[in-house]
């Protein structure tokens, strides 16, 4: 994934990040909500940044909430 290859190739150690797919490419939370979790926190945990994730508002948060714990 591209926006992982440019955190990593900039040594970023934190970034804010919208829900990823929902936007341009047009997928709802609800598709999305299971994977973008199990990607980022793949991500994050094989390297040494931490990923902030700007959700629209409570309802989308209820929504990705689960698969964080």
């Amino acid at each position: 994934m591209k926006l992982f290859e440019v955190i990593t190739k900039e040594k970023y150690k934190s970034v804010i990040i919208p829900s990823l797919g929902t936007g341009h490419y047009g997928y709802t939370h609800q598709e999305v909500a299971e994977l973008v979790a199990k990607l980022l926190k793949d991500f994050c945990s094989n390297n040494e940044t931490k990923v902030l994730f700007n959700l629209l508002n409570e309802d989308v948060k209820k929504i990705y909430e689960p698969y964080f714990k």
